[in-house]
């Protein structure tokens, strides 16, 4: 992906966003990962004359702001302060949402009934803030953990894959909350009259990436230990689209998405995890082993690469290699 203002304007100008001018956007989970690359991309927007208002809910805004202080002051940012499940709503109208609030921390694992809760209830109450506030689309931010396992002959997961996680596996609570949250979103699309779209999210690469996934622990390997190790078989296979091209994604989706569809986003171009560790080895410390510590026994979505087909019917593409993404990556 070229990373110049110039190239970066160009591939927005040539996806389109301009059904965002003008309008009011209430956002959640908008001080993460994926928050920080569409505010980026958002602040260009409003450069560009986009006339964007968005307001943003946050726990803590002071310690996103102090972070990031370049959002301080802003005057097409407003902030709202409060936890998803429980908010007070904002007395003005807003045209777009975008619900993104979800935990991806280990703590997934860890308090898996509290993680269910926070996104089914979590969704409710933004969609409950959708009506009151007269929104036109709600855009939902969901996962492809909702369709579980697959089997190891699929190359790509296509949206109308009929598959689900276990549910007497709370390993899959994340995913079976994202998937009732899916579900949620469309029974109020059609008793409130209100448009729902869902972007089901795979995995991403660049700046902000939690340090517990597998990317940014090759890359933390390759720079500050003896050898790359990876504990499953090495299998598995995984592709990793850039937060910059994601935010261009989410926003088109919102913006021209059809209503009521679904919408895979991430790379369809798939490296097993071995070739993952060989990639970042070979750009970041070409001498280091990679070595494969353990078996295919209880490894979880040996395939988990979308199929993009849909996405890429309204103009979208993966402009950032993989290459390019560690390369970024590595000087963070």
């Amino acid at each position: 992906m070229p990373t110049t203002d110039t190239k970066y304007k160009q591939i927005i100008s040539d996806v389109n966003l301009s059904g965002l001018k003008d309008k009011a956007i209430f956002m959640t989970g908008g001080t993460g990962f994926f928050g920080y690359w569409v505010l980026k991309l958002f602040a260009l927007l409003h450069s560009d004359g986009f006339g964007i208002n968005l307001a943003l809910l946050s726990r803590d805004p002071d310690s996103f702001l102090n972070k990031n202080p370049e959002y301080r002051g802003a005057s097409w940012l407003q902030w709202v302060k409060g936890d998803v499940t429980n908010y007070a709503f904002p007395d003005q109208k807003f045209d777009f949402f975008i619900h993104g609030a979800a935990n991806t921390t280990p703590i997934v694992f860890e308090k898996p009934a509290t993680v269910f809760e926070e996104i089914v209830f979590g969704t409710k109450h933004v969609l409950e803030h959708a009506i009151y506030s007269r929104a036109r689309r709600v855009l939902i931010i969901s996962s492809g953990a909702v369709y579980g396992e697959v089997s190891k002959e699929m190359q790509f997961i296509r949206e109308d894959h009929n598959s689900a996680p276990e549910t007497n596996n709370i390993e899959n609570a994340y995913g079976e909350a994202k998937r009732a949250s899916e579900m949620l979103a469309y029974c109020y699309a059609k008793e409130k009259n209100i448009e729902v779209v869902t972007a089901r999210c795979f995995a991403f690469a660049g700046f902000g990436i939690g340090p517990h996934l597998v990317l940014n622990l090759f890359i933390q390997q390759a720079l500050k230990e003896n050898k790359i190790s990876i504990k499953s078989s090495g299998l598995a296979r995984r592709s990793f689209l850039h937060g910059r091209d994601l935010a261009i994604w989410l926003l088109k989706i919102l913006a021209d998405g059809k209503k009521g569809e679904l919408y895979n986003v991430g790379s369809d171009d798939a490296y097993t995890i071995t070739g993952l560790a060989e990639l970042v080895r070979d750009i970041i410390s070409p001498a280091k082993e990679v070595c494969v510590l353990g078996s295919s026994k209880q490894e979880q979505r040996i395939n988990y690469i979308p199929s993009v087909e849909k996405a890429k019917s309204l103009g979208l593409d993966v402009w950032t290699s993989l290459r390019e993404s560690v390369i970024e990556m590595k000087e963070h």
